[in-house]
């Protein structure tokens, strides 16, 4: 991908940490599914904060609510997303 379409269409990561001052038990990666946007996540994220774990969301591009964004994106940018929030 070249820098001009890296910069137009960049990944959206979250951190959601776990409170209550126990101790976090360990992270996780959450993404949403093709057909949903990522706030539908948002139940998943508060059970794994409520069971202890920081949850980083990672927002696939085409999914941020630009239909233009959507148009441009393929499989091989939504798996350098997840790639980039594993890797943050």
């Amino acid at each position: 991908m070249d820098d001009s379409k890296a910069s137009q269409y960049s990944t959206i990561t979250s951190w959601y940490r776990a409170g209550g001052g126990s101790p976090v038990c360990g992270s996780a990666l959450v993404v949403h599914g093709l057909n949903n946007r990522p706030e539908m996540m948002e139940p998943v994220i508060r059970l794994l904060n409520g069971l202890g774990y920081d949850a980083l969301l990672v927002s696939l591009r085409g999914h941020r609510g630009s239909e233009g964004e959507l148009a441009a994106a393929a499989a091989a940018d939504w798996l350098g997303d997840i790639a980039a929030g594993f890797n943050r």
